[in-house]
This record gives structure tokens, sequence and C-alpha cells, in this order.
């Protein structure tokens, strides 16, 4: 059985590693000296809030994510049974706390 892959796009307006609620004109921010993040590498993978299902990030362009677009390949498999999920649509929504907004 192949694997389910979803292809979503994002438009980021600023890496997760930018500096709260500033604009363009501020100080850049060094990602390299930010903790609060994790490793951004291909197949990492993350269990859904409710344990029932297992996101995999397969792709990222550009990897890591940057300003601007971001495109990026998850697949969405059962963590029970580590089988393909069919059938499902997936929403999105990037938030920035950082930035206060979505």
């Amino acid at each position: 059985m192949s694997t389910m892959r979803i292809v979503t796009a994002l438009s980021l307006f600023a890496a997760a590693c930018s500096s709260g609620g500033h604009g363009d004109d501020e100080q850049p921010v060094n990602c390299a000296e930010e903790m609060r993040d994790e490793d951004f590498v291909a197949g990492m993978q993350k269990t859904g809030t409710s344990g029932k299902l297992v996101f995999t990030l397969v792709q990222a362009t550009p990897a890591p994510p940057a300003r601007f677009d971001n495109t990026w390949v998850v697949q969405l498999t059962s963590a029970g049974a580590a089988a393909p999920v069919t059938g499902a649509t997936m929403v999105v929504t990037p938030h920035m706390p950082d930035h206060t907004h979505t």
C-alpha cells in the first residue's frame, strides 16, 4: 500500500526564530542562538494531540524553513498500526507566537 502524501504550501512571513513583533527595520536575529526550536530535519515526526495520528515531515523547500513561501510534504499515518491515512483532509493554520498573529 502506498503512503499518502499531502503537500501543504505555507506562506510564512518570518522564520520561527524571528524576534517578537518587530518589522523588517529591526536588528536581525541570529537563529543559531535561538534555543526554543527543535532541529528541523526531513523524517522528523510528531504525534497528534489525540495520539491517533503521526505526522512525518517528508520534504521541505527551503530547508530549513525561511522567510516568505515554504512548501512542506507531510505524511500522515495511523499511530497504532503505522498504516497510511486515506481520505484525510488536512487544514494548516500557521501560528507565530512571537508575532502574536497567524
